[in-house]
């Protein structure tokens, strides 16, 4: 007696159930391949802001400042670090110094080497991809007095905040980045009495497209045999340092050497010693 076997096959339910799953690995497959993307992005923004900062920490050396803000559009604002837009080439810059007593014996002028010095980063092209963040989106920038202070990118979105992660904004403090600094100077003059201290810094000073050297003098009356000044708020950088002390005339003018020491200054505190020699 033969058996009658049906034909082996899907059913229609069996065949919804198969595409569903098809298309449920398919989704995650995608999923996964847009965080990965996400991933990629955001660690290339993360890297193109590690460069802004050590673009930014150069040209702060060089011209005593942050970068100037410019709004020829967007993804140029901060094209300061890699052209020249103030036409403040580098170079030496000259100083007459005013000095209170014996001005025919003390240094008649200072220089400083210093001004744009750059490209800061490896952007030569304006129209690179370079100026965009990660995501492919213009930096938002916040500036006081013209100079930038922050460089933020918006995340995938391009919009402040977001709830996803590569929604988030990142951003780059350069004022917290680039604390100001100071210097002490330690004046030794031995036994010797003086009834004045004078210690004077000559730093670099710049705007948008000008370029000068500053003078800033401490006095110290009656001081003792090893002596210290501080100034605070200066920018790391390229600094003269140079002091005199006397009592009543010429003869007892002491200087520290034949004149301004070149001091460079890096972040946080620095501490330069000069020692008076009699003139």
């Amino acid at each position: 007696m033969n058996t009658f076997s049906p034909k082996s096959g899907m059913t229609l339910i069996e065949l919804v159930i198969v595409l569903a799953l098809m298309a449920g690995l398919a989704g995650l497959a995608l999923s996964t391949v847009g965080e990965l993307g996400h991933r990629d992005r955001q660690d290339l923004t993360l890297d193109r802001l590690s460069r802004l900062r050590d673009g930014v920490e150069r040209l702060r050396r060089d011209l005593g400042r942050g970068p100037w803000l410019h709004t020829d559009s967007d993804g140029i604002r901060l094209e300061e670090l890699w052209r020249d837009q103030g036409g403040i080439g580098y170079g030496d810059v000259s100083l007459t110094p005013t000095w209170s007593e014996f001005s025919g014996v003390l240094p008649a002028s200072v220089s400083l080497r210093f001004g744009w010095n750059g490209p800061y980063t490896g952007v030569d092209d304006p129209a690179s991809a370079e100026l965009w963040d990660g995501f492919g989106n213009p930096w938002d920038v916040t500036q006081s007095g013209g100079i930038i202070e922050t460089v933020t990118s918006l995340g995938s979105d391009g919009a402040s905040g977001g709830t996803l992660w590569h929604e988030e904004d990142l951003s780059l403090d350069l004022a917290s980045a680039f604390p100001a600094t100071e210097l002490t100077v330690i004046v030794q003059r031995g036994a010797v009495a003086l009834d004045t201290l004078r210690v004077t810094i000559f730093r670099l000073e710049t705007s948008a497209d000008t370029r000068s050297v500053a003078q800033v003098t401490e006095t110290l009356s009656s001081p003792d045999p090893v002596s210290d000044v501080t100034f605070a708020g200066l920018l790391p950088g390229t600094v003269r340092v140079f002091a005199h002390g006397f009592n009543a005339g010429p003869a007892d003018l002491w200087v520290s050497g034949s004149g301004a020491r070149l001091v460079n200054l890096e972040s946080g505190g620095n501490v330069v010693t000069l020692t008076l020699e009699a003139n």
